[in-house]
């Protein structure tokens, strides 16, 4: 081989490595610091925001129409019972879970309200890896659980 090629190829592997380093340093020191939480400010109880991951928009800016009936009560806890508890509970062994996290459990309404975001988006059918994996979810019942998770999933015990 000559030594131009030599040399070129070598540039590119320094380059490739160096930009690989500089990549990972910039990830890694971006996180919150100790500072960013303490006695005035405690630690947010939200699951980390999705928007980097998943090009899904801010919940709040989604339409929630007037005159919604659906609450947890009367939708939500048949739904996640009958679509989501099997594997997002945790009442439900870990090696039972599917690979479920062990965070995201949808037991209780305020669970629900915290995870909402993810469902809309992990239910619907273009999604990467849609949820629940073993059925689908009838068009009208999606429809129904969208509206009343874009409206906050409302409790009528909260």
């Amino acid at each position: 081989m000559n030594l131009g090629y030599q040399i070129l190829k070598l540039s590119f592997l320094r380059c490739f490595i160096l930009g690989w380093g500089c990549f990972l340093f910039l990830i890694l020191s971006c996180g919150p610091s100790d500072e960013d939480y303490g006695p005035d400010k405690p630690a947010p109880t939200e699951p980390p925001p999705i928007a980097n991951l998943y090009p899904y928009p801010n919940m709040t800016l989604l339409n929630c129409p007037k005159g919604t009936m659906s609450s947890y009560e009367n939708f939500g806890s048949g739904f996640m019972s009958q679509f989501c508890l099997a594997c997002h509970s945790q009442k439900v062994p870990t090696n039972l879970r599917a690979g479920a996290p062990l965070e995201t459990n949808f037991d209780t309404a305020g669970d629900v309200q915290r995870w909402r975001a993810l469902i809309i988006l992990r239910t619907n059918s273009a999604a990467k890896n849609p949820m629940p994996p073993t059925q689908e979810i009838p068009k009208s019942q999606k429809a129904i659980l969208s509206e009343w998770l874009e409206c906050g999933a409302p409790s009528l015990n909260r």
